[in-house]
């Protein structure tokens, strides 16, 4: 298999991750809770992308931070999206597939071994939480939106996220199992995914460029009820 395509997609990747960070950070201001967290969870993996193309480069492992993003990165977006929840049992519920996945992420560190090749494990958990979340996300805002629904970092958000990590859950168990016996078909899958996470987010760059302000998006301070 050529190399070039690596490159490429990989490229296009951190460049939709960086636009995304970037252009959160000159909106912040102006963004509501739900994608702040959001684009603090992008920053995250954009941050991971290229400590991880260093380390490649000088011939080191990268898995340790990969797995590091997924947990924060994971954490961060999922409570995002919780705060985009219409109702508070919604909200509640996606906060607590936060925490779930955290403490999924520590016990699959134990099960997958920290000298493994793939995460075999907490990389299926992340793709899955991450999934989830932006299908709930876009179910239940689907059905209370009365704004056109392009026009919502939502919208945009939740189908890019599911589009990276719709993928990424079934290909990382496939490639993990045939590494050892067809490399074609490991480069393949990596190429595909790769493609479709470019696509993904660019989508998710799309929904923080077109963000509505701070307090238009339908959001909840807080999935947890207040104390008096």
């Amino acid at each position: 298999m050529p190399i070039w395509p690596y490159y490429l997609l990989g490229t296009l990747v951190t460049l939709a991750l960086t636009v995304t960070t970037v252009r959160g950070a000159l909106r912040w201001r102006s963004l509501d809770r739900g994608t702040r967290l959001v684009v603090v969870g992008v920053a995250v993996f954009t941050a991971a992308a290229y400590v991880a193309l260093v380390l490649a480069t000088l011939g080191q492992r990268t898995r340790i931070v990969y797995e590091g993003s997924k947990l924060f990165g994971t954490v961060l977006i999922v409570a995002g999206l919780s705060r985009w929840q219409p109702r508070p049992a919604q909200r509640r519920a996606v906060a607590l597939l936060a925490i779930l996945f955290a403490v999924c992420w520590a016990a699959a560190q134990w099960l997958q071994g920290v000298d493994a090749d793939f995460s075999t494990v907490s990389g299926p958990l992340h793709a899955m939480a991450l999934s989830v979340a932006a299908g709930i996300t876009l179910v239940t805002q689907v059905r209370v939106s009365a704004e056109r629904w392009t026009e919502q970092a939502w919208f945009w958000t939740s189908v890019g996220l599911m589009t990276v990590y719709g993928t990424e859950v079934v290909f990382d168990p496939f490639m993990a199992g045939v590494f050892q016996i067809r490399a074609d078909l490991v480069a393949l899958a990596f190429y595909f995914h790769q493609f479709a996470s470019a696509i993904g987010w660019g989508l998710v760059a799309i929904g923080v460029w077109r963000a509505t302000p701070s307090g238009q998006q339908g959001v909840e301070p807080s999935p947890w009820p207040r104390m008096a």
